[in-house]
C-alpha cells in the first residue's frame, strides 16, 4: 500500500522562510516567525495521520484476515466497518484542524502585510490537505479489498459523534467522551477539533444524539 509524503511544498516552503531578503538567523521578523510556525505545525499533524492512516490500515487487515481464516465473516465485516469508521473520522478531524490553523494564520499573516508568506502557508496547507485525503482514501481501499468480493458494501458513518462507529449517538459514545475528558485525543470525541475534550464536545454530541442520517 502506497504511502504518501508531504514534501515538495512544506520543503519549499521553509526554504523561502530561511532565506527571505534582509533575514538572519538570530533576527527572524514576527511574520515569519508565525509561517515557520503554522508550515510546521500543519506538516507535522497531517504526516502524523498520514503515517496513523497507514498504520491502521496494515492493522486492520491483518485482523480481517485472521478472521476470515476462522470462518467469522460476521466479525470480520465489523472489524472493517470500525476500522473505516476510524480512519474517516480521524482523518477528518485532522483536516479540520488545520484547516482552522490555517485560515488564523493566513489572516494574521495578511494582516502583518505579509502576502509572500500567507501564500507559502497556503501552500503547505494545501499539500497537507491532499496528503491526508489520499492516505484516507487508499487505506479505506485496502481495508474494504480485505474483505471477500460482495461484503465489502460498508456504509460509512458521517457523523463525527458516532465513535463507535454503530450508526448511532448514543450512550456509548458519551461514555467515550466522558473518559477523554480534559485530554487530546488526536480526534473524536473531541468533537470542535480545538485540542482538548471538554463541555463544548458534550453540545456538540447531544444536537447529534440518535440514529446517524443515511
Amino acid at each position: 500500500m502506497r504511502q504518501f509524503q508531504i514534501a515538495s511544498v512544506s520543503a519549499a516552503a521553509f526554504v523561502l522562510l530561511a532565506f527571505v531578503p534582509g533575514s538572519r538567523a538570530q533576527q527572524v521578523p514576527e511574520p515569519q516567525q508565525i509561517a515557520q510556525h503554522c508550515v510546521a505545525k500543519v506538516t507535522a499533524r497531517a504526516t502524523h495521520r498520514v503515517h496513523r492512516n497507514h498504520a491502521t490500515a496494515a492493522q486492520c487487515t491483518m485482523m480481517i484476515g485472521e478472521l476470515l481464516e476462522q470462518g467469522r465473516l460476521e466479525a470480520a465485516v465489523h472489524v472493517a466497518q470500525h476500522c473505516v469508521h476510524h480512519v474517516v473520522s480521524t482523518s477528518h478531524y485532522t483536516q479540520m484542524r488545520n484547516k482552522m490553523q490555517c485560515a488564523h494564520c493566513i489572516r494574521i499573516l495578511l494582516e502583518l502585510d505579509a502576502p509572500g508568506l500567507a501564500e507559502v502557508v497556503g501552500n503547505a496547507c494545501g499539500e497537507a490537505a491532499m496528503a491526508v485525503g489520499n492516505s484516507r482514501q487508499h487505506a479505506v481501499q485496502a481495508i474494504l479489498d480485505a474483505l471477500p468480493r460482495g461484503e465489502a458494501a460498508i456504509v460509512l458513518s458521517p457523523c463525527l459523534a458516532d465513535i463507535d462507529g454503530d450508526r448511532a449517538v448514543g450512550v456509548t459514545d458519551f461514555l467515550d467522551l466522558v473518559a477523554a475528558w480534559g485530554t487530546d485525543p488526536e480526534g473524536p470525541p473531541d468533537l470542535d477539533f480545538d485540542g482538548v475534550v471538554t463541555i463544548h464536545d458534550m453540545v456538540v454530541m447531544v444536537q447529534a444524539w440518535g440514529a446517524c442520517p443515511e
